[in-house]
This record gives structure tokens, sequence and C-alpha cells, in this order.
């Protein structure tokens, strides 16, 4: 038994390693064709960026990655990217050294953002009431929409038009 717990105790430790030191580096490009009888003509070459859990204070100790995942969103040359969660761990104070960086994200129709759970500041333990939260989370979304430009998607959508009329939601 001793031997046992021994080794998976090693293997967490190890694979825990593995993601902190090279793991959370890895950025995989993956293409993936959607077809849709309901898709206007006009959207059958649109581009898609998805990306999420960037936790940006992962992203301390080497800033120069961060630009690296810019560099490679930039070069998908994406319609729009979708941004789905978990930009910080802790707060708005975390995103503000990055701010240039993330800027730099290209896309013909922008950037659309929700909230993941990080996002919603659950984590933290700093704050001394609901209401600190909260302040906390609205101070993050104004960042997102004002400083970076985003649109974040708050019990709302995002319609996009193209010049021949056609739409999607």
């Amino acid at each position: 038994f001793g031997y046992v717990s021994l080794g998976l105790v090693i293997a967490v430790v190890l694979a825990l390693a593995y993601g902190f030191w090279i793991g959370r580096w890895n950025l995989k490009v993956r293409d993936i064709d959607y077809h849709s009888d309901r898709l206007p003509a006009a959207f059958q070459d649109f581009r898609i960026v998805h990306i999420s859990d960037l936790h940006l204070n992962t992203f301390d100790d080497n800033p120069a990655k961060l630009q690296t995942f810019v560099d490679v969103i930039n070069a998908q040359h994406p319609d729009l990217v979708c941004f789905t969660g978990d930009l910080v761990t802790d707060g708005r104070r975390e995103a503000e050294p990055y701010t240039d960086i993330l800027k730099g994200i290209e896309a013909r129709h922008g950037i659309v953002s929700v909230f993941g759970n990080h996002d919603f500041l659950i984590y933290n333990r700093n704050f001394a009431t609901n209401e600190e939260r909260l302040e906390a989370m609205d101070e993050l979304a104004r960042y997102e929409r004002e400083e970076l430009g985003w649109t974040l998607l708050r019990d709302s959508s995002k319609v996009i038009h193209t010049a021949d009329g056609s739409s999607i939601t």
C-alpha cells in the first residue's frame, strides 16, 4: 500500500509540474469546418477563433508568451474572436499589465467574450463582502468593454451583418 501511495503522489506531482512548466505554454490550433444548411452563403468562409482560460497571472514570469498567443490568433486571420472566459484569476489588476498586448488581437468583426468561473471572482477570498466582489466584477467588465474594446456578452448576444444583408447571431 505504501509503494502504491508513494507512486500515486509522485505521479500527481509530476503531472502538476508538467502542467505548470511546460503544458501551460502548449497552445494548440485546431481547424474545424462547420457546415449547416441554415448558414447564409456570405458566411461560408467565416473564420472564428475560440480561445479560453488565459488566466493572465500565469504570464507574469513570461509576458512574451502572451504576445506569442496573440500572434497565433492573428495568424488565423479571424473574422471573429470568441473568448470564453477566465481572462483572470483574481481581478482586473491582473490584466492591466497586458492591456497593450490584448488590444493587439485583430478580428474583422471584433472580439466577443463571456465571463468564466474565475472572472466571477468567486475564488478570490480578498473581498469582505459579496458587494465588493460584484463591484470588482463590474470593474473587470468595464475593463473588457472600455479598455480592450471587446463585446462582453452578459445576458446578451451579438448580431453580425454582411454587405448582402445576411446575418448570424
